[in-house]
């Protein structure tokens, strides 16, 4: 079997777009969601910037890239202007969520699944130190593992104006020295630390156990700083703080980097939860004073036992640490099934739980106060959903309608946005990867298209008699098309991320990217105003989410099992044009609707 990161170096490099290429799909979504006039003037901008700056823009990144020998042309920058140069706050807006579909609650479980937890966790830590981990492919191409690498020991630090991801994660062939192996528990805004491993073995469960009770016996009274509320403040901000913790006292700057090099970091709540909303909505938009939001993977462990996620987008795309989790959750399948440990060998000392106690004053008091209330007030307004859709699942899917499944919820989708806003097109933002790159992320998929328009208008339309047949058709056309446009993106061929080094280029040489002044540009999602944000999280037993991208939008994210549909919904509360719940309700009705018509027909 080959090494984990055994192929990333010899991946090819990310490939730049023809400009004739980008601006014809840049216009392809251009048509889908303005009408005729518009699009006509969009056709004149776009074809002037063709023979013009546009030109002129593209042959500078090509001089580029070719100058600095580039093997990702756009990871730095795509790095630094999305993720590092964010000045707000990156929860509840940018940070990432997820949780198994699938766990049941167990009344007070929280140590006793959280120390299974940590010592999987610290199997699967030495599984991919080693490269067992096994390489991701697409067909039979490799995928780069490199954010892989970005799950363990990693976190987000604050600076002035650009912030940097940090890890000492490193491979046993990068440096045969292990990477910190001790984990951070925050309970009640207090901090403890301890490592997963004496005199070179790794604990057992029934050892860990032992740590998490003292923990718990030392903080279940009395609340603590809530110092991790600091990380949901506006960069500079904390930036600033942290600055001034570290001039403060030697004892916080050491505080600070046992976190941030920890191999795991859990926030244990008081809260027990009986749904997959209340679980969601507990990891995104509560408890800020128990949470270290900069970290690349924060557990947060409920009173009954449920584990969910929240991680730092800049880290990784969001199937990376669904697909590690889902590892996880395959060596704690195993493990509860151990009856039996080993008798402790040594008399626990209590010494070896830690508390980080922070040196602090008014100053730091009134920045933790502040973090609390603008993430009170920003997660106020976000309304979040998780809906399951057991009628429609990966297997009907591909027994009945014989499609790919991604392809099947992003058309219907698309039916229930429509349905639900007067028949209006949604700008659509899909992820897709382009990991047989070099270095490679993503690419967006712009699935509105007008196929899948023709097809929405056929199932809607009541004056215009269009039958069963007719339907199907325009259902396979948009489809087929559906999936060119994926095949192309991950190929790194769909518009946006070529548009956004062609403006960067603009950028730094000070001359003009005509096509933003263009009514078009955001009607058609450009500067973050798609109205549907959406990714497809996979086949397995896990989902995630995020906010919505935009004030008048809605982010849509699902994984498509064997057991069920679940999608997560948000959207904002103020807006007065959306509703996560009618949103909800309409693509469940839709999956169920569209799925029965196939199995109708194979009847």
């Amino acid at each position: 079997m080959k090494k984990t990161f055994e192929c990333d170096n010899n991946l090819p490099s990310l490939p730049l777009p023809t400009l004739e290429h980008t601006l014809e799909r840049y216009l392809d979504s251009v048509r889908a969601v303005v009408d005729e006039n518009d699009y006509n003037k969009t056709k004149q901008i776009v074809e002037q910037f063709a023979k013009g700056i546009g030109r002129d823009l593209h042959e500078q990144l090509k001089i580029r890239i070719e100058t600095q020998r580039e093997r990702n042309w756009l990871a730095k920058w795509w790095d630094e202007e999305i993720y590092f140069k964010w000045r707000l706050p990156i929860v509840p807006i940018m940070n990432m969520i997820g949780f198994n579909c699938l766990i049941e609650p167990k009344v007070d479980s929280q140590l006793e699944r959280t120390c299974i937890h940590m010592h999987a966790c610290a199997i699967v830590f030495q599984t991919i130190r080693e490269e067992r981990y096994p390489i991701s492919y697409m067909g039979k191409h490799p995928l780069t593992m490199y954010q892989y690498k970005h799950y363990f020991n990693t976190c987000r630090i604050p600076h002035r104006e650009c912030d940097e991801l940090s890890t000492c994660f490193r491979t046993v062939s990068e440096d045969v020295k292990s990477p910190p192996t001790h984990v951070v528990v925050i309970h009640h805004g207090r901090l403890y630390t301890f490592d997963l491993y004496q005199f070179g073995k790794l604990l057992t469960p029934p050892e860990i156990l032992q740590r998490l009770e003292d923990i718990m016996k030392r903080s279940e009274t009395n609340p603590g700083l809530g110092i991790g509320a600091l990380t949901a403040l506006p960069r500079d901000d904390w930036a600033d703080v942290r600055d001034h913790l570290c001039q403060m006292n030697e004892r916080n700057r050491k505080n600070l980097q046992i976190i941030e090099q920890a191999l795991a970091v859990y926030a244990f709540d008081n809260e027990s939860t009986e749904s997959l909303t209340e679980l969601a909505s507990i990891s995104m938009l509560k408890n800020p004073q128990s949470r270290w939001f900069d970290r690349s993977m924060l557990f947060i462990v409920t009173r009954n036992g449920l584990i969910a996620t929240n991680s730092d987008h800049s880290a990784y795309e969001g199937l990376i640490p669904l697909q590690i989790g889902d590892l996880i959750q395959h060596h704690i399948d195993s493990l509860e099934k151990i009856t039996s440990w080993p008798i402790l060998s040594t008399l626990y000392n209590e010494e070896t739980v830690q508390e980080l106690v922070f040196i602090h004053d008014d100053y730091v008091r009134a920045s933790i106060e502040r973090a609390i209330t603008l993430f009170n007030r920003s997660t106020a307004d976000i309304d979040l959903l998780v809906t399951s859709v057991h009628q429609c699942t990966k297997e009907d899917i591909k027994q009945y309608v014989h499609i790919h499944p991604d392809t099947f919820f992003q058309l219907c989708l698309q039916l229930a946005y429509f349905k639900i806003h007067k028949y209006k097109p949604a700008p659509t933002y899909e992820t897709a990867s382009t990991r047989k790159f070099f270095r490679g992320r993503t690419e967006t998929l712009r699935t509105c298209t007008n196929e899948v328009l023709a097809w929405c208008r056929s199932m809607t339309n009541q004056q215009e008699q269009y039958s069963d047949k007719d339907r199907r058709q325009l259902f396979l056309l948009a489809a087929k098309r559906h999936q060119q446009l994926m095949s192309e993106a991950s190929e790194n061929q769909g518009c946006d991320r070529h548009l956004f080094g062609l403006s960067m280029i603009a950028s730094l040489t000070g001359q003009p990217f005509e096509l933003t002044n263009d009514p078009s540009w955001v009607e058609s999602g450009g500067n973050g105003n798609f109205l549907l944000s959406t990714s497809c999280c996979g086949f397995s037993t896990t989902v995630g989410g995020t906010s919505a991208m935009c004030w008048n939008g809605y982010g849509v994210f699902y994984r498509i099992g064997n057991d069920a549909t679940t999608f997560v919904v948000t959207a904002y509360r103020s807006c007065p044009d959306t509703d996560a719940q009618t949103l909800a309700n309409s693509i469940k009705h839709t999956l169920i609707e569209v799925k029965t018509s196939f199995v109708k027909s194979n009847l």
